[in-house]
């Protein structure tokens, strides 16, 4: 946990000295994420967005970002930009699945899935309790 508040302070102080350096907001968005500053990580994300509006990774991290707050629908959104600038990012795959589970679209969230495992097979272990939680 010490190690990602100091990334934060470091960040903070990179871009003090580059405001205008999108990778360091991005960079601090997944620092915050990692500590559950999840709210703040938005703040982030979207600060390095408004740099740089095609960063798909900064649009995924984001809308993580927003699932992990319950945001549902707007995850979705960003999810989406993302896979449609980006349409091989696992990531978004994933948290796009997470986003359609919580909101009750199971069918959804098991493509979703699907094709986050088929990307990275890091997934297929949630794949598969997904696939056993349908059949009970």
């Amino acid at each position: 946990m010490e190690e990602y508040e100091l990334a934060i302070a470091d960040y903070d102080r990179t871009i003090e000295l580059e405001p205008k350096m999108s990778t360091a907001y991005s960079a601090r968005g997944q620092a915050r994420a990692a500590v559950s500053e999840f709210g703040l990580a938005v703040e982030d994300y979207s600060d390095a967005l408004e740099l740089n509006p095609d960063d798909a990774v900064s649009l995924a991290s984001r809308g993580a970002a927003y699932e992990e707050l319950g945001q549902h629908d707007q995850a979705i959104l960003d999810l989406d930009r993302a896979l449609v600038l980006y349409p091989n990012l696992a990531s978004a795959y994933h948290a796009r699945a997470q986003a359609y589970g919580s909101k009750g679209e199971y069918d959804r969230a098991s493509r979703d899935l699907d094709r986050a495992a088929e990307l990275d097979p890091s997934f297929r272990d949630e794949e598969q309790s997904l696939l056993r939680a349908d059949s009970v």
